[in-house]
């Protein structure tokens, strides 16, 4: 596990293994619904992008906020 990076909100996949979608997550912060965790995300590699193990809704708030980046710790 790295810890700790700096994470391109652009390099992280819309969707994981499991069907999760940021998508769905958007649409959750936008009708009220917050991140109930705080802390990093957890992603994983996948080529030359990032799926993500936990932290839909943070993201989904970063992309709200127009942010570009997230802090994420990432399995390897």
């Amino acid at each position: 596990m790295i810890f700790n990076i700096k994470v391109k909100i652009i390099d992280i996949l819309p969707v994981n293994s499991d069907g999760q979608t940021l998508e769905n997550a958007i649409n959750d912060i936008k009708y009220g619904f917050k991140s109930r965790t705080t802390g990093n995300v957890l992603l994983y590699k996948e080529n030359d992008k990032y799926g993500i193990g936990d932290g839909f809704h943070r993201i989904a708030e970063c992309i709200l906020n127009n942010k570009t980046h997230i802090i994420a710790d990432i399995s390897l």
